[in-house]
């Protein structure tokens, strides 16, 4: 009878323990579908907002590249506007300077002269500088005698980095 008594013992501890393991097991259960539930909603933002911060750096990164290709001559230019610069008589006021640096690889200069023999005279100076090949003044602009306004164009020897 002891010997049955404790195997009841035994077998009610043991249904006490498999209910208390069951109970945890279901609590646990919960527990993880619901963190899994945060992480899935969690996720499903990620995926949104990694698609939205893509498109941005993507944008970002086509400007910095555009810049990058803007910039890429202004080194190769700079001793050019210093020519310039270092041929511009004193009767010569220059307004803008626009270039193309495409295939044609065009200059244009425009600008107020105080005369037009001045004028002239800083065409033929311009015609000496070594990197421009051609100059283009419109006779047009030769009729006013006094202050003239121009724009000269300057065909040019491609950009080269030696």
């Amino acid at each position: 009878m002891v010997r049955m008594a404790w195997c009841a013992n035994v077998l009610r501890c043991g249904a006490v323990a498999l209910v208390l393991f069951n109970f945890f097991l279901f609590l646990t259960y919960f527990v993880l579908k619901e963190q899994n539930d945060i992480l899935t909603k969690r996720s499903d933002e990620l995926t949104q907002n990694y698609s939205f911060y893509g498109k941005k750096v993507d944008d970002i990164n086509k400007k910095v590249d555009a810049i990058s290709q803007a910039g890429k001559n202004y080194a190769l230019l700079t001793p050019r506007f210093w020519d310039l610069l270092e041929v511009l008589p004193a009767d010569i006021q220059l307004k803008n300077i626009s270039m193309n640096l495409g295939q044609t690889g065009a200059l244009t200069i425009s600008g107020s002269a105080k005369t037009r023999e001045a004028l002239i005279a800083y065409e033929k100076i311009l015609e000496t500088i070594p990197w421009v090949t051609k100059t283009i003044l419109p006779t047009a602009q030769l009729l006013q005698k006094t202050d003239v306004n121009f724009v000269i164009e300057l065909m040019t020897t491609p950009l080269s980095d030696k």
